[in-house]
């Protein structure tokens, strides 16, 4: 049905990892499995909640995307601190984490 095709619907789901929203039961709380992509976005570090929303995403065969939020902020500070260019602080950021997300690509 080409109308379907022609919708996208984002749900902003909030962060995991709370009190109110534990990690163990984020996946099913908010029922990922309905989704057809999933955008996992982190900031400094990678938390139990990501990595097990990643998880479940490969377990069930989710297409899912993840993503580095605040890159602006971390070049900025990189060029302050080091003279590092925008490119140099970007690979310098996939180098740290993608090893740490099993060789996921980060964009």
């Amino acid at each position: 049905n080409a109308s379907r095709l022609m919708t996208l619907n984002f749900f902003d789901l909030p962060g995991g990892g709370t009190d109110s929203f534990k990690a163990a039961d984020y996946v099913s709380k908010f029922g990922l499995r309905c989704f057809d992509v999933v955008l996992v976005a982190f900031h400094d570090r990678v938390t139990e909640t990501e990595e097990g929303v990643i998880t479940e995403c490969k377990k069930h065969k989710i297409q899912f995307c993840v993503v580095r939020t605040r890159v602006d902020e971390a070049v900025e500070n990189s060029k302050r601190a080091a003279g590092a260019t925008a490119p140099e602080t970007v690979d310098k950021i996939r180098q740290h984490y993608e090893p740490k997300l099993g060789g996921l690509k980060i964009i």
